[in-house]
């Protein structure tokens, strides 16, 4: 066994190395001038160089060439020597023997993967090197037309380097040719010879297994019979409990011993498995370096998937582990208890002792059984690791292949005698004969099915008239403000499911009876029947869906014509779709190659044609019902691009199909069908939501409506009894209903959108991994990440780009339509101070945006911890150049958290007054009293003086001046103010107003009325009104209004000219 593996290691470490050292294994390119940093000298050392070391890989390709003969027939010789059977070594113990084999097994395993890489590097190798040759040969020509300089010049010595080197490539290219198929045999001879190995190795682990069983058994044996102690007929309860528990010991000992044994077999059986799996793989993998498209290799390929067995349940394997360390660890604790029983041995028999110590005798053996039974599970565990990963390369590389090569002969004539001889085979006696066979085997199932259809029938006709009585109760309260509730929907669809379920079930379990057969031709009938049952439920739950009184018109309000037009439509279609769909299943499980390309195709094609007329039959509804309906410009692009879609699928699958490649074409198309039903499913979610919001907004507005109604029924009755609150007068602005509805639907839909693109690319990913292996496989630039300390390369692909596309679009959406959402969902619930709501949306839908760019860029290799000095670097500049808006910025900051302004407010600020309506994180924006938009930086609002007119009390005061006649009486003047302002309908009782004698003009008696108005937008209308009942008052009551006086002073003695005029 040694000499074998020194002598394969020594073969490939002398081919490992004529492949390393080989520098043509990127191509040939044509010679290139120096770089202008190097002197024509140091050119010409250069290439000198290279054509030495070009001559020396040359010789290498050839002593391999000439060597490789005498390794094929040396490898040759040990392949055909006899091989003695394995034997164990009388020298070593068990365990020894048992560590030195499964070493000797994992670097033959080691062996084996590097022997079928190297092999897979020959071949592909071999495949390019022609091409390289004919760019050799191209390159010369290309050297040879190029005008030569004088030879006695450095640049004719330069020339003439690098025809020799296109020269030397051309001829080390022809020479790794020549000796590469030699090697390939070579490396092909070194595999067999090590998997011969492997099988030796796995024999000599066999008879090694064997014995240590054998001496575990006897090991056993020998310690259950001196725990047994012979039985007195006056022993105690004490003594024999412990008999009694000694003897449960015994069992488990005897019990986990058998396990070992089981879990032995496992792993021989696991190591088969990996090696028939590893040896597919090395096929596999050499046919596709080769392969053209060809319909063999694609039939071979489909067999081979469809073959291959479900991977080992490492849970249930974790799971064992994990209880068996329980047990083990409740020994040791018994071990302990009964080691200090008989340590203090007070009370204690001479029996009792004995048998104490017998137990524990036990219970040691017990635990190290248990210790080697979790060391053979931890093996098996690695080796159902290591079944698992070759397991799924496999599975991928089959699926990845077969998804581009053809796998079935195009239709033609010979298609034609297949279905007939398909049809013969289906038909035979033989066939239907295993069908019996497999029906009589389960007749207690089929019992239980029995009873379970006519449950189920007997259900459908009692609850029919109590299903559609809840649904005519449901839909009766939809549009009621009071009554409609979004429970009703929910539970509406709740018993709309379970009811649609009462017929299919019977299908599905007799499907599943079948499918759970051994025999392949009732498990084919099985599948057959379950595709049937799983598209008829869906079918039946779409059709209680479409009801009158069912969800999609009495709850969702869809067009009741366009629903049941549908309908009439889908459902001739679907009586054709049962039988297909049933032959299509059985197809696919059916382990007949014929089968499944002939008859099976034909179902196939003839389903796409079901499935484009469908398609056309929906189209021709919806656009009879949506002529008049206006949608924008990017919706009917959509809907064209998604119509186009649904219809040529069916046709592309149909040509696909008929051409060859009928895998491809199947999984297309289910795909795009099990697609098309999660789109539906959130789409139903969708309207789901949809309803709920309309119903939250209704209520919304139903609640407004009562408050504003309550408030004016308050104010009057406050009015009627003279007393009015303080703080009346004021609303906050509220968020409008329609953008609140606008912007929540749209988040929704959003979201929706994504999720439906996510789970379709999981769906995808998880289930045909090679309809998008170019994501991950395209590299756009690496960059380095920190990893427990340590740096290391992250290379940035197309996956981690389309991440950070939706990760940014998703954040920016979610920003936009955040608040509206926010507000409905629970800010309304909330009992808020004013503004608190508009600052939470607002700062929520930037913390929002701000995460989401972590994340992008995270997802593109910028991580925190790199951007922060770049952050810091550009805070500093731009706190510079930039500090105004920064400071606005941060002025907007503390301005929705210190709520200094809030919208509806009004301001004055400088010589500006207004109504606040919008603040955004720069600037707010003021609405004049001339309607005019003036946008403020929010830094003037935090350093400058600023007048909030309603910040804690709406209510400001408004000062009146009356200048009545010197001779008129003050009380009577006061009096009659008084009963102006009382007799005002704008002012406020609350504060209580006031009238002043202000003072004395210069001819007049001054007064002050001092009033109140509950907002700002009553200032003027109580000035107005004052001034009004002011004068009329006055003038009913005879007390004259001051005029504006001038005395004149007249000189007897002035000039004529009139200079002596004197003012007064």
């Amino acid at each position: 066994m040694a000499k074998i593996l020194l002598i394969i290691s020594l073969s490939f470490s002398f081919a490992s190395s004529s492949w390393a050292n080989n520098p043509l294994q990127m191509g040939v390119k044509p010679v290139e001038p120096q770089p202008t940093s190097l002197d024509i000298n140091e050119q010409i050392d250069a290439l000198s160089a290279s054509i030495e070391k070009l001559a020396l890989e040359e010789q290498s390709f050839l002593n391999a060439n000439a060597n490789n003969q005498k390794i094929k027939k040396n490898l040759e010789k040990q392949l055909n020597a006899v091989i003695s059977p394995p034997k164990l070594d009388p020298d070593l113990n068990i365990s020894q023997q048992t560590s030195m084999a499964y070493f000797h097994l994992s670097e033959l395993k080691e062996t084996d993967a590097s022997l079928t890489d190297q092999l897979n590097k020959l071949t592909a190798r071999q495949k390019l090197l022609p091409d390289l040759l004919s760019q050799a040969s191209n390159a010369i020509s290309q050297q040879s037309k190029t005008l030569a300089p004088p030879q006695d010049t450095p640049a004719g010595q330069r020339y003439n380097l690098q025809t020799r080197l296109l020269q030397q490539k051309q001829s080390t290219l022809q020479a790794e040719l020549n000796a590469n198929p030699k090697q390939l045999e070579v490396v092909r001879l070194q595999l067999q010879l090590n998997r011969q190995s492997l099988n030796q190795q796995e024999a000599l682990i066999e008879l090694i297994n064997k014995q240590s069983i054998e001496n575990r058994e006897q090991k056993t044996a020998e310690t259950i019979a001196n725990s047994l102690i012979p039985s007195s007929p006056n022993e105690d309860t004490f003594t024999q409990q412990i008999k009694l528990y000694n003897q449960e010991l015994s069992n488990q000992l005897l019990k986990i011993n058998n396990d070992i044994n089981d879990v032995i077999v496992l792993q021989e059986q696991t190591e088969k498995h990996y090696q028939r799996l590893t040896l597919q793989l090395t096929n596999v993998q050499e046919q596709l370096t080769w392969m053209k498209s060809n319909s063999a290799f694609g039939e071979r390929f489909l067999d081979i998937l469809h073959s291959l067995p479900q991977p080992p349940n490492q849970e249930l394997l974790q799971k064992n582990i994990s209880d068996s360390r329980f047990e083990r660890y409740k020994l040791e604790q018994q071990q302990t208890s009964n080691a200090q029983q008989l340590f203090s041995a007070s009370g204690l028999s001479e029996t009792q002792i004995n048998t104490l110590q017998a137990q524990q005798v036990l219970i040691g053996q017990l635990i190290d059984t248990y210790d080697h039974y979790l060391a053979e599970l931890a093996k098996l565990s690695i080796s159902y690791s290591q079944l698992i990963i070759l397991h799924q390369t496999l599975k991928n590389t089959l699926n990845e292949q077969l998804f581009w090569v053809p796998n079935a002969t195009p239709i033609n004539a010979l298609w034609l005698k297949d279905i007939t001889i398909s049809g013969l085979w289906i038909f035979n006696h033989a066939q239907w004969q295993q069908l019996i066979e497999s029906l009589q085997l389960n007749t207690a199932s089929w019992g239980w099915w029995i009873i379970l259809t006519i449950l189920c029938f007997m259900a459908q006709d009692l609850l029919s008239p109590h299903f559609n009585n809840l649904l005519n109760r449901y839909s009766e309260y939809v549009g009621n403000v009071t009554q409609d509730k979004f429970k009703y929907t929910v539970k509406a669809l709740i018993f709309t499911i379970i009811y649609a379920c009462f017929k299919p079930v019977p299908i599905l379990i007799a499907g599943v009876i079948l499918f759970d057969s051994t025999n392949n031709f009732t498990h084919a009938i099985g599948t057959g029947v379950l595709s049937i049952g799983l598209v008829y439920l869906i079918y039946r739950f779409a059709f209680i869906l479409s009801q009158d009184n069912g969800i999609l018109i009495s709850h969702f309000g869809r067009p009741k014509a366009l629903i049941q037009d549908s309908h009439h439509k889908l459902k001739t279609l679907m009586i054709f779709s049962f039988p297909i769909i049933g032959i299509l299943g059985f197809a696919e499980s059916i382990d007949n190659t014929t089968f499944r390309n002939s008859i099976g195709r034909a179902a196939f094609i003839f389903f796409c044609y079901l499935l484009f007329l469908m398609y056309r039959h929906l189209l021709a509804v919806i656009q009879q019902y949506r002529i008049d309906r206006k949608d924008n410009l990017n919706m009917k692009m959509l809907q064209k691009i998604m119509w186009s879609i649904l219809f040529l699928a069916p046709i592309s699958s149909a040509i696909l199909s008929a051409i060859g490649y009928y895998y491809t074409a199947f999984q297309m198309l289910i795909q795009m069908q099990i697609s098309l039903l999660f789109g539906l499913g959130f789409l139903l979610a969708y309207q789901l939501i949809k309803r709920w919001m309309l119903i939250e907004r209704r209520l919304i507005a139903f609640d407004r409506a009562k408050a504003k109604r309550a408030e004016r029924i308050a104010l009057r009755e406050r009015e009627d009894s003279g007393s009015v609150d303080s703080s009346d007068g004021y609303e906050e602005p509220v968020v409008d209903l329609e953008t609140i509805s606008s912007q929540s639907l749209g988040l929704v839909r959003s979201v929706l959108l994504l999720s439906f693109f996510a789970t379709i690319l999981a769906w995808l990913s998880q289930n045909h991994t090679s309809l998008l292996p170019f994501l991950d496989g395209v590299t756009l630039w690496t960059t380095t990440t920190n990893l427990n300390g340590i740096e290391q390369l992250l290379p940035i692909t197309l996956k981690s780009l389309f991440i950070s596309s939706i990760i940014i679009g998703l954040s920016i959406m979610i920003s936009k339509n955040l608040p509206g959402l926010l507000e409905l969902t629970i800010l309304q619930r909330l009992d808020l101070s004013t503004g608190t709501g508009f600052a939470i949306t607002t700062v929520s839908s930037y913390l929002v945006l701000f995460i989401g760019t972590l994340a992008s860029f995270a997802s593109l290799g910028m991580e925190w911890s790199k951007l922060q000095w770049l952050v810091a670097a550009l805070s500093v500049g731009l706190g510079f150049g930039l500090q105004e808006i920064f400071a606005n910025f941060i002025s907007g900051l503390i301005i929705l958290f210190e709520k200094p302004i809030r919208i509806g407010d009004t301001v004055t600020i400088r010589d500006l007054s207004g109504t606040v309506s919008k603040i955004k994180i720069r600037a707010t924006t003021i609405v004049d009293w001339d309607r005019k938009e003036i946008i403020v930086p929010n830094k003037a609002f935090i350093t400058e003086q600023l007048i909030n007119w309603s910040l804690s009390d709406p209510i400001t005061r408004v000062i009146v001046t009356v200048n009545v006649a010197r001779d008129s009486d003050p009380n009577k003047v006061e009096m009659l103010l008084r009963q102006v302002v009382s007799e005002c309908e704008f002012a406020l009782k609350v504060p209580e107003p006031d009238v002043w004698f202000a003072g004395f003009g210069s001819h007049t008696l001054n007064f002050e009325v001092r009033t109140y108005a509950k907002d700002m937008d009553a200032r003027w209308p109580l000035r107005h009104s004052l001034h009004k009942q002011v004068v009329q008052k006055l003038k009913d009551n005879n007390i004259v209004l001051a005029y504006p006086q001038m005395d004149l002073h007249i000189n007897p003695n002035q000039n004529k000219d009139g200079s002596g005029l004197i003012k007064a």
